[in-house]
């Protein structure tokens, strides 16, 4: 089977993005775990590679048709509109924050047209961002809305633990309103739901509570017994293993002396204090729900290092790890529906048949990865479309949701 492809979208240009990307590539134990390229500008990619005195060379490509992975050669792809050249390191500047976005909205598409299997970000500034007219809180409330997907969330991981939180980039006084029954449950299916994904299959996942001491009974708030509870016993009633609620200020140690698999926070601090305290520097950003794998780094652009190659890779690589690690159980292209098309095409052909009906979910099982949690059937059935000519028939088109049942009579020979 083929290593997964991945895209690594170089972040902000005027932060630590570049170098950590020349550093990570530059690194031959990722040319056995994917088959990476950059997203990005080549000039700026050359620059920082010759401040590194890397001997990576990298070269221009349109698509990646021609691309060829090879290790010291890499492919930069550049977006369209991408803004040229880069600010001065370490400034905050509206075209940096639109070159970031356009790198992360390259990648996204490539990914939900089959051509990747996921994308590590390098980091942006969210404020840059924000001045470059983009009217998100981050980069994957931008994603969710170019991919029209919607029950996105952040995870986090460190080592071998993951964390969730069921609020994310929000004002500290609007949390306690979010904390409810419905959000903290839907919170913990999000979360056991990515865990499955990942082949925990019976994962142990603990719960914070929101006030001081848990509350203490009531004595410094309810959201634990009136809200918090109840989810968590739902949760355990449909199937999942969940714990809690306890007291944010032992969570951590708690979690990692009773082996649980994941930690479920209730706001972006309460989880990330205790993940940067960790590994800031090799933990990962993990964007779930999305069409594609994608991650970042656990931290931010770090703009008062940048352009002085003290920047170290290792949450980049933790990011890379992971996402090469989730698609490596996905990694069918649109090449490989391709090829099997006409290897089936072939063998009718060579068996004298004047016609071929096939249904896209035994395509599907033909290539691999059918049915399973990580399937392309998206990507198979386009193929299918896409190979239709002249004389061709689609026998059943199916609603959305019920892809497998594609069918389609091609004519023989083609």
């Amino acid at each position: 089977m083929q290593l997964p492809i991945i895209a690594l979208a170089m972040g902000d240009p005027a932060g630590i993005g570049p170098e950590l990307v020349v550093k990570l590539l530059a690194e031959e134990a990722v040319y056995r775990k994917c088959r990476p390229f950059v997203i990005g500008d080549l000039s700026v990619m050359q620059e920082i590679a010759n401040t590194l005195r890397s001997p990576l060379h990298f070269r221009p490509v349109d698509d990646l048709a021609g691309a060829r992975f090879a290790p010291g050669e890499v492919e930069v792809l550049r977006p369209e509109g991408l803004p040229a050249g880069r600010a001065p390191w370490g400034t905050m500047n509206a075209q940096m924050g639109q070159s970031a976005a356009l790198c992360l909205k390259t990648g996204i598409e490539l990914g939900q047209a089959g051509q990747i299997h996921g994308m590590v970000a390098a980091p942006m500034s969210k404020e840059a961002f924000h001045l470059a007219g983009y009217n998100y809180l981050d980069e994957l409330s931008y994603l969710a809305d170019v991919t029209h997907s919607r029950d996105t969330f952040i995870a986090g991981l460190v080592g071998k633990l993951w964390t969730a939180t069921v609020t994310e980039h929000i004002a500290f006084r609007d949390i306690a309103g979010k904390i409810t029954r419905p959000h903290v449950l839907a919170a913990i299916r999000r979360l056991d739901a990515l865990l499955r994904g990942v082949g925990r299959d019976a994962a142990k996942i603990a719960v914070a509570a929101l006030n001081p001491h848990g509350g203490e009974g009531g004595l410094f708030g309810d959201e634990e017994s009136a809200e918090i509870s109840p989810a968590i016993r739902e949760a355990r009633r449909l199937g999942i293993d969940a714990h809690g609620p306890f007291a944010a200020d032992t969570l951590f140690i708690r979690a990692a002396a009773e082996g649980f698999d994941a930690v479920l926070c209730l706001y972006h601090d309460q989880a990330n204090i205790a993940r940067k305290l960790l590994a800031t520097w090799d933990g990962a950003t993990v964007f779930a729900g999305l069409p594609v794998y994608c991650a970042t780094t656990a931290h931010g652009t770090a703009f008062d290092k940048a352009g002085q190659g003290v920047a170290d890779p290792g949450s980049l690589r933790a990011a890379l790890n992971c996402v090469a690690a989730l698609a490596s159980s996905q990694v069918t292209t649109t090449s490989d529906f391709r090829a099997a098309l006409n290897e089936i095409f072939a063998l009718a052909e060579e068996e004298g048949h004047s016609f071929v009906d096939l249904k896209a979910g035994d395509l599907h099982r033909k290539v691999g990865g059918y049915p399973g949690h990580n399937h392309r059937m998206p990507v198979c059935c386009d193929v299918m479309r896409n190979a239709m000519a002249a004389g061709d028939t689609i026998l059943y088109a199916p609603p959305k949701g019920k892809g497998a049942t594609l069918e389609i009579r091609y004519r023989l020979p083609r």
